[in-house]
């Protein structure tokens, strides 16, 4: 079981002895995924690559060259040198979401093509890449006894109730996530993103970190940003998705803050903030009521992290 790391730019190894997995330094893989080749890889789990450094497309194919589905092998991409910890508490979170990965479908692989950011990148333009997509299991879907709640919560109109039933327009489709957290009946799922894995990523990164940690869920086109002292960052497919339960979860798992910050800021160009500031308002006045400081739920992952609640009942949400 392997974690793999580009060591360009002065990146460090994480901490081997607080890990799992192997730890292999490949140079130059961002923008040479055949660098695969040459390294001493078995059971790849995870990436940390290099912000505007490589392509998704190539890599994506460099992994199925394991043997591997893509959509399972998380990939940490950093803006900025990290510190050897911050390395060591980012691996840990991601493997532990690999290995809560369930396996995806083919349904779930939406094609997308990349968009053009550098004369270097004109040549990946043939090359499409996939993001996990929702599917809706039928056997679970209430469609037929008058649920809409999934058709009347997309914001693109992918989903529509005919006859009784969901049809779902994958073309349409931004995979947002916003279907996922709205059916009350665990119908709609997408296997990149689900409660199993955003639950074993925090735990496993609070478990390795010696400081509090502050969660800061991040859209999964967002642009990555530095990493601020305690905070580490979590991709879901878009922070709109995010319920109260979903933001206090953090908290009920033993982080010292958790942050969200908009679309609007991080370059996410799906655009459900009115939706997350809503949430987010919500999550805040609930911790009030319970006589919790408003510092453990934020817009943005600065400052510095508060200590983790004590003897706070999980809201019932």
């Amino acid at each position: 079981m392997t974690i793999v790391v580009c060591t360009d730019h002065g990146t460090p190894l994480p901490h081997r002895d607080l890990l799992t997995s192997e730890v292999t330094a490949v140079a130059e893989l961002c923008t040479n995924p055949s660098g695969f080749s040459d390294a001493d890889i078995t059971d790849l789990e995870a990436l940390i690559l290099h912000d505007g450094e490589y392509d998704l497309g190539f890599i994506q194919g460099a992994i199925r060259g394991f043997g591997v589905d893509p959509l399972g092998i998380p990939i940490v991409t950093l803006n900025d040198t990290a510190t050897t910890e911050q390395l060591t508490v980012l691996a840990a979170g991601v493997v532990a979401r690999h290995r809560a990965f369930r396996g995806a479908r083919p349904e779930h692989a939406k094609m997308q093509w990349p968009t053009l950011m550098s004369r270097r990148r004109l040549f990946a333009l043939g090359v499409p890449q996939y993001i996990g997509a929702p599917s809706i299991d039928p056997t679970l879907c209430t469609a037929e006894h008058g649920c809409r709640l999934c058709v009347e919560a997309c914001p693109v109109s992918a989903l529509e109730s005919v006859s009784g039933n969901v049809a779902y327009n994958v073309d349409t489709c931004v995979a947002c996530g916003i279907c996922i957290t709205t059916c009350p009946t665990g119908a709609t799922v997408n296997p990149t993103a689900t409660e199993e894995q955003i639950a074993a990523q925090i735990q496993a990164m609070i478990a390795t970190s010696e400081h509090p940690v502050g969660i800061e869920f991040r859209c999964r086109d967002a642009n990555p940003a530095p990493l601020e002292d305690g905070w580490y960052p979590l991709e879901v497919p878009c922070t709109g998705m995010l319920t109260i339960g979903w933001l206090l979860a953090p908290l009920v798992l033993g982080a010292g803050a958790v942050a969200a910050p908009s679309c609007g800021t991080t370059g996410c160009s799906i655009g459900n903030d009115d939706i997350l500031a809503t949430h987010l308002s919500d999550a805040s006045s609930m911790l009030g009521e319970l006589g919790v400081s408003a510092r453990h739920v934020l817009d943005e992952g600065q400052g510095a992290v508060p200590e983790p609640l004590r003897d706070v009942d999980s809201p019932s949400v």
